[in-house]
């Protein structure tokens, strides 16, 4: 009897062996991906306790002017942004001044405030860099603007202090997408402007084109009359 529990404790044991490594393999790998990600935070120079949803983040004026105008059903007059995928930050840049989009479609709108309050900020970053590239622009009532400023798809520059911001990528997939309408949008537009000028080229006034017409065809008329 004695024997036949012994070996029954022995399997026990070796099932545990087995057992315990596989249950635990899944949260010693989620443990792993959590370091590699604050390894990698940290290197961005991510301060603990600093961070939270953008909006809840962010408690200038005009961040809760944009909150109050959204909770009561309304929207900011347009959106202005500048995006172009893999741009640098600079001290002075005339580009993103000529070349930012603007829209009042309120679904584009509404679609580019819901990915940018989304947004997750980090911490502080360690790169404090003033110049920015990218930005975000809300029209409100009263000539207002809320803006936000991006010196990279990662760094957000607010108040004076650059900080880390996490958006899934879903934030810079609209504002491609958008701008990529846009543009489509303004070739178009002048695309029509273009065949537009030509009919009306086409449609003069047949007497001013007479009027205009070359003079030497008028006066070899005029000889083969004389010699007649």
């Amino acid at each position: 009897m004695k024997k036949k529990n012994r070996i029954a404790l022995g399997i026990l044991r070796r099932l545990c062996l087995i057992l315990v490594p596989v249950l635990l393999l899944p949260s010693l790998s989620s443990c792993q991906k959590q370091d590699d990600k604050e390894k990698s935070l940290t290197s961005l120079g991510v301060d603990d306790g600093v961070g939270g949803f953008l909006f809840n983040f962010d408690t200038r004026e005009e961040v809760k002017e944009l909150l109050r105008l959204k909770n009561s059903g309304q929207l900011p007059e347009s959106v202005s942004w500048y995006y172009e995928k893999g741009g640098t930050a600079r001290e002075q840049d005339e580009e993103v001044e000529n070349n930012y989009v603007t829209a009042e479609d309120p679904d584009v709108i509404r679609e580019i405030y819901y990915a940018l309050s989304n947004a997750i900020i980090v911490g502080i970053a360690t790169d404090q860099t003033p110049y920015t590239h990218y930005f975000i622009s809300f029209a409100l009532p009263g000539g207002k603007e809320c803006r936000y400023n991006f010196g990279s798809e990662g760094i957000l520059r607010l108040t004076d202090q650059n900080y880390v911001v996490e958006t899934d990528g879903s934030l810079w997939s609209v504002l491609k997408e958008k701008t990529e309408e846009a543009k489509r949008k303004e070739k178009s537009g002048q695309d029509d402007g273009n065949t537009d000028a030509d009919e009306d080229a086409q449609s003069a006034d047949p007497d001013e084109n007479a009027e205009n017409a070359d003079p030497v065809e008028g006066s070899k008329e005029t000889d083969s009359e004389k010699e007649s």
